[in-house]
């Protein structure tokens, strides 16, 4: 097995769970800062 082969194996392996927490944390990301833009434009309706 060349070092080719292998390196696409362990990323058939490890990337289905990269892939998945890179999306958990784009999720994650845009909801805070979702919840940001709110409380930002909130303040400023009161302000």
């Amino acid at each position: 097995m060349g070092l080719v082969a292998l390196l696409q194996r362990l990323d058939g392996v490890t990337g289905a769970d990269e892939v998945a927490d890179g999306a958990r944390a784009l999720a994650e990301w845009r909801s805070r800062s979702y919840a940001l833009v709110t409380l930002d434009l909130s303040a400023r309706s009161w302000c």
